[in-house]
């Protein structure tokens, strides 16, 4: 079984930390990406991405929002865009996202995410 998240996300958030990049979207649509993809993809994206786009990547649950979140936190993020669509988000999901989103986002896209209430 071949998942992204598993194989290369930590190698890919090491190339985005260590870099010197101008990356303006990373685009992640439907890679299976888990929880521990997030967690291991999440400091490098959010310090060098300004549109990071996770569409369709249903397993990320509110534990993985939470390492985003926190990423996003940070005073060196990047990150102005956010598309989080047809994710399978919760209420719990949205809600640990929230801090981190609130301080950086310009665009938080949550389409498709019918269990938001």
């Amino acid at each position: 079984d071949f998942s992204l998240a598993e194989v290369g996300l930590g190698s890919l958030s090491d190339w985005l930390q260590t870099a010197v990049l101008n990356l303006d979207m990373l685009c992640l649509q439907h890679c299976a990406i888990t929880d521990e993809g997030l967690q291991a993809l999440a400091e490098g994206a959010a310090k060098h991405c300004k549109d990071l786009n996770l569409t369709g990547n249903d397993s990320i649950t509110a534990s993985g929002l939470k390492y985003l979140s926190t990423s996003m936190q940070s005073e060196s993020c990047l990150l102005e865009n956010l598309y989080l669509g047809y994710c399978a988000i919760t209420d719990e999901g949205l809600q640990a996202l929230a801090e981190g989103a609130a301080k950086h986002c310009k665009d938080l896209n949550l389409t498709g995410n019918d269990s938001i209430t």
